[in-house]
């Protein structure tokens, strides 16, 4: 039995009519989930399969069927929003999936299976009836390790996500170390906005909530204002006001958007624990979070470790760093500075490999004398101009998210004599405004890191044009692949200042046109 099937149990019994799930329409006490999730399990163990999988929005359905699964002690893949039918379909003949649930069942265009009927679930409340489907064997698919419980795909910045085989064991050392290390029945209600197919946000707003006995509000995407790329700030006020919660987990773009609401519509006094994490964030934007008085605190982690790494907390908090390691792992630093893992480790990859000792983050850092560990950027994204000398982008991209003109930046500059950025504004901004603002930002920045020439996107990176990770990262090779021809061009013309000078006036009248998404999306 898991770590969290045995606290709800508990508190079913302790606190049996006290709120576990909320969504827009349902609402499930204590007693009621863990009645609903016995019923379920019950069901998914008599249909005799051994893996399932959850394609579906944000909803106390998706709760309620990932924990009657980890209670028959199936093996769960979660399958982030950015797949579509074919990437799902090759997944299933990959690896054998053999329940399959989903919220959109016209999806499965591509896919052959039978309808499943669960009528205790449906009987038992009518308002969490699953959708679900049963897929026929697949010659030739692979079998994942004997005690996978949960598979989870990293971001996929760079290329195609992969597959991470979690057991129950490492799952439940998180939660522990988690539990330990917070104290979330003081943070309160915790508001779920990142997509439960994100591992840290399945584990802080779902599971770590649910062993401390605490509500979960758990939000759709078109509730929070994330239906497209970039989130709508006045939706997530709308529902932030609603809603008061107490606990939030966020990447850096939502945590903009955050502090966006904040400065838009007033304090907002219910907050008092947010996590912020899934890419680097820029000093600047902790702290204006601050200044607004948002309890931000950075946190770093990734799958392969179980999510979470390390992380801030109140009293123990040091800007700049990502906190201090939780007690499930520990940290070693190799001779190039790369930051490897040890104690907390993924039984290997969807396809080959096995569970490896130590895990490699490709993330460059160091930890002070205070034990606070510092990321410094990605090993492989390390870029190096035309001079030698070497720059982060990512850590450009913070600082230049931090931007209130700013929506959403990808920066490129490898082997180039400058750095360039692709530019999706925030409403209202305009040219002058966002070059003035980049001036500013060039006199604090490092010369092999000022951006030298920059034009607007023709709409906002999203998941729907492959631009964006289902967690919220940009992705640079997919940039690249779109607007190719116009940073190549704006390399090629800057021999001299009078071609470079021609240029950025053309620049100014295409990014006019496409200014606010306005023009052609990306396919």
């Amino acid at each position: 039995m898991s770590l969290i099937t045995e606290y709800l149990a508990h508190h079913a019994r302790q606190q049996p009519e006290a709120t576990a799930l909320r969504g827009a329409r349902q609402h499930l006490s204590y007693r009621q989930l863990d009645d609903q999730v016995s019923v379920l399990a019950d069901e998914l163990a008599a249909l005799d399969c051994c893996h399932l999988a959850i394609w579906m929005d944000n909803s106390p359905q998706w709760a309620l069927l990932q924990l009657a699964a980890m209670k028959a002690g199936l093996c769960i893949t979660l399958i982030p929003a950015t797949f579509g039918p074919a990437a799902v379909e090759a997944l299933f003949q990959q690896i054998g999936i053999e329940l399959l649930f989903v919220s959109r069942p016209a999806q499965l265009n591509r896919l052959a299976g039978a309808p499943l009927s669960l009528p205790q679930t449906a009987q038992h409340n009518p308002e969490l009836a699953l959708s679900g489907f049963r897929l026929a064997p697949q010659a030739g698919a692979h079998k994942v390790a004997p005690d996978t419980r949960l598979i989870s795909f990293t971001a996929g910045t760079g290329g195609t996500p992969k597959g991470v085989c979690l057991s129950a064991d490492l799952i439940d050392q998180v939660c522990r170390s988690l539990l330990d290390a917070t104290d979330p029945i003081a943070i309160g209600q915790q508001l779920c906005l990142q997509p439960l197919s994100v591992l840290t946000e399945n584990i802080v707003s779902l599971l770590v909530p649910l062993c401390a006995g605490i509500s979960i509000r758990i939000a759709s995407r078109e509730e929070s204002g994330q239906s497209d790329g970039v989130p709508d700030v006045a939706q997530l006020a709308r529902l932030l006001q609603s809603e008061q919660p107490h606990g939030l987990n966020l990447t850096p773009e939502l945590l903009k958007a955050l502090i966006g609401v904040r400065m838009l519509y007033g304090p907002l006094p219910s907050l008092k624990f947010v996590l912020v994490s899934g890419g680097k964030v820029a000093a600047g934007m902790l702290e204006k979070a601050q200044q607004l008085q948002l309890p931000v605190y950075e946190g770093y982690g990734l799958n392969e470790c179980g999510a979470l790494v390390s992380l801030n907390l109140p009293g123990k908090s040091l800007t700049g760093s990502v906190g201090r390691v939780l007690p499930h792992c520990r940290l070693l630093l190799s001779a190039e500075g790369e930051i490897r893992v040890t104690g907390a480790s993924m039984l290997g990859y969807l396809g080959g490999g096995s569970s490896p000792a130590c895990i490699d983050t490709g993330d460059s850092g160091f930890i002070n004398v205070d034990g606070y560990l510092f990321i410094s950027g990605r090993q492989d994204e390390i870029q190096t101009n035309s001079r030698g000398r070497h720059f982060s982008p990512e850590w450009i991209e913070a600082e230049l998210n931090n931007l209130s003109t700013v929506a959403q930046v990808c920066v490129f500059g490898d082997n180039s004599d400058f750095i360039s950025a692709v530019i999706q504004p925030e409403n209202n901004a305009t040219i002058a405004r966002i070059q003035l603002q980049l001036d500013q930002l060039n006199e604090q920045l490092p010369e092999s890191a000022r951006i030298e020439q920059w034009f607007l996107a023709d709409g906002p990176f999203s998941v729907a044009n492959d631009q964006l990770t289902a967690a919220g990262q940009v992705r640079r090779e997919a940039v690249y692949r779109y607007y190719g021809p116009q940073l190549n061009a704006l390399y090629r013309q800057t021999n001299s200042s009078e071609t470079l000078e021609k240029h950025h006036n053309e620049e100014i009248v295409s990014a006019l046109t496409g200014f606010g998404g306005l023009g052609p999306q990306p396919a």
